[in-house]
C-alpha cells in the first residue's frame, strides 16, 4: 500500500499526545502502519518517495538491539529512506548504561541496564553501523516533545523540493563506472 503525497501517517498504537499536538500542525491519519508492513511514521513526498520513521525509547532499543535490528532490516526494503528516532537519555556507567526519563519539569532515573560494561560501546557501534553500513538516518530526541518537533521538521522539509541547505557546498558523488581505477579516469575525462 503506498499513500498519498503531503499526508503523514501514523501507526495506531504510537502515543495520543504525539499524534495529537502533530495533527494541529500537519494533515495525518492514524492507520494500522505496523500492520501493513510499515515504521511508526510514514510519508510519500512530493517525488514519490516513501520516507519512514521508527520511533524507538532509549531502554527499549538497548533491551534488544537485536530485535532493532532486524525490525529495521524488515523496513528498510519497504521505502526510500529510513529513520531511527531514539527518544531518551543514557548514560554509560562502569556497569551499563543508566537511562533518564523527562516527567512534570524534572529528570529522574529510569532502567538502569547493569552488568552489561560494553552495552553503551555497544550502542554507539550499532547507531555508526547503521547510519554507516545500512544508510540509515539515526536521530536522538531527550523526549516525547522533541519527537513532535523532529517528526514536525521532518515532515514538512520532505514536502519542500526546492530547499537549498548545503547545495552550492556538497559536491555530488559520482559512483564508480568501472573497477579499474585507470579506465574510470578515462570514462570521466571530458
Amino acid at each position: 500500500m503506498k499513500g498519498l503525497p503531503g499526508l503523514l501517517y501514523i501507526d495506531h498504537f504510537e502515543p495520543d499526545a504525539i499524534g495529537q499536538l502533530l495533527s494541529g500542525r500537519l494533515q495525518t491519519t492514524k492507520v494500522p502502519l505496523n500492520t501493513w508492513g510499515k515504521a511508526d511514521y510514514y510519508l510519500v513526498d512530493p517525488s514519490g518517495n516513501e520516507r519512514m520513521v521508527e520511533r524507538k525509547q532509549l531502554s527499549e532499543a538497548l533491551s534488544d538491539l537485536d530485535a532493532v535490528e532486524e525490525q529495521l532490516g524488515r523496513h528498510l526494503g519497504e521505502c526510500d529512506e529510513l529513520t531511527l528516532l531514539v527518544e531518551g537519555v543514557g548514560v554509560p556507567t562502569s556497569r551499563g548504561v543508566q537511562t533518564y526519563t523527562y516527567a512534570n519539569g524534572q529528570w529522574s532515573p529510569g532502567y538502569a541496564h547493569t552488568n552489561q560494561p560494553q552495552l553503551w560501546a555497544r550502542w554507539a557501534g550499532f547507531k555508526h553501523s547503521l547510519r554507516h553500513n545500512a544508510g540509515i538516518i539515526v536521530e536522538e530526541v531527550s523526549h516525547w516533545y522533541c519527537t513532535v518537533q523532529f517528526l514536525h521538521t521532518w515532515f514538512t522539509k520532505s514536502m519542500d523540493p526546492t530547499s537549498t541547505t548545503m547545495r552550492r557546498y556538497v559536491i555530488p558523488h559520482i559512483p564508480p563506472m568501472h573497477k579499474d581505477p585507470q579506465v574510470d579516469n578515462l570514462c570521466r575525462l571530458k
